[in-house]
């Protein structure tokens, strides 16, 4: 069995990661599913929500992503992200992507459900809150555009 605090090599993630992984692939439809990618992220956060990124090419591998035309969808994935509000990223030197700053899922979550009506599938958002009842997670409330 795997037991967190007698295994070196663990990491804390949200709960309600998997929904929001398939929030990811539903609002990329079309556009290159970034799920991996953020699950990736998580796998290397600490609990201060930073990433830094030293080799862009093994967060692609990691990831999901190889060969030719690896890290440049790996970036894609990563600009998806961003372009969500999931993450903000830094270049570092002639890195494009050398920071990540991984957003709050849940607030980011909320941004999304008030500043886009009609976006986040009513099945889907039903099943979230179910979840964050169960694990005790609160939604935040977002006044405005900015959260």
């Amino acid at each position: 069995m795997w037991i967190r605090t007698e295994n070196d090599g663990f990491s804390t993630i949200p709960r309600l990661l998997p929904w929001v992984t398939v929030l990811l692939k539903h609002l990329s439809a079309g556009g290159g599913d970034p799920s991996s990618v953020y699950v990736e992220l998580w796998a290397r956060v600490y609990d201060e929500g930073y990433v830094q990124v030293k080799n862009e090419t093994d967060h692609a591998y990691a990831a999901g992503y190889s060969g030719q035309r690896g890290l440049r969808s790996w970036r894609e994935r990563v600009r998806i992200l961003e372009d969500h509000g999931f993450v903000r990223i830094k270049a570092n030197g002639a890195q494009q992507i050398g920071h990540v700053l991984l957003v709050n899922p849940l607030m980011v979550v909320a941004r999304l459900k008030k500043q886009t009506p009609g976006k986040i599938p009513d099945e889907w958002w039903a099943s979230f809150l179910s979840r964050a009842d169960e694990v005790g997670a609160v939604i935040p409330q977002v006044t405005s555009a900015k959260g």
